[in-house]
């Protein structure tokens, strides 16, 4: 009987806790805007990982200026993943940093998704910025990748 009692006032305590937490739950869905302020250097890294998620799956273009500057974030992540958000949101305004950071971004990793992110795009802004690397790249992935890419337009 105590055993029955104690399930029934376990259940109760933790089916009001439950409804306590779904309260205090937005009601709505998150919005962009809510989002576009991780979109942020200072944010920890999951929140603007998420964020740039999400701006992805909205195809929020409100986004892309701050996705830019995230071109500059000290973490390599988090630049790898703005390369790829601003070549899926086909930004023609990032144009100009993807090519500066296909030529200077100390990882490669960074450098390919930059470089990917720009043949998405596709300018005609990039051509002598793609010669460039061409001439200077070191990384054997990204040499191999140009070099295939100039087959295939041969």
């Amino acid at each position: 009987m105590k055993r029955t009692i104690f399930i029934i006032a376990f259940i109760f305590v933790f089916n009001t806790t439950l409804m306590l937490a779904a309260d205090q739950a937005p009601k709505n869905k998150k919005t962009t805007k809510s989002y576009l302020t991780y979109l942020d250097s200072s944010a920890e890294e999951q929140a603007v990982l998420k964020a740039i998620n999400f701006a992805l799956e909205k195809k929020d273009s409100k986004a892309i200026p701050k996705i830019i500057t995230l071109l500059q974030d000290e973490r390599t992540i988090v630049r790898l993943k703005s390369c790829v958000a601003l070549g899926e949101l086909k930004s023609k305004e990032a144009i100009d940093v993807l090519n500066k950071i296909v030529l200077e971004d100390d990882s490669s990793d960074v450098r390919y998704a930059s470089l990917l992110a720009i043949i998405k795009i596709g300018s005609d802004k990039s051509g002598r910025t793609l010669q460039k690397l061409k001439a200077q790249e070191k990384d054997p992935i990204i040499k191999d990748f140009l070099a295939k890419m100039e087959k295939k337009l041969k």
